[in-house]
């Protein structure tokens, strides 16, 4: 694979992981379980 392709998936790849947590911390908070 070429470099422009592996930039590309990594900032695809980052950004996923991000939302991912962003949306686990939302589950946590929503639930309550964050400030515990």
């Amino acid at each position: 694979s070429t470099w422009f392709v592996d930039k590309i998936h990594g900032k695809v790849t980052e950004m996923i992981s991000k939302s991912k947590t962003k949306r686990y911390i939302s589950y946590l908070n929503r639930e309550g379980l964050w400030n515990r």
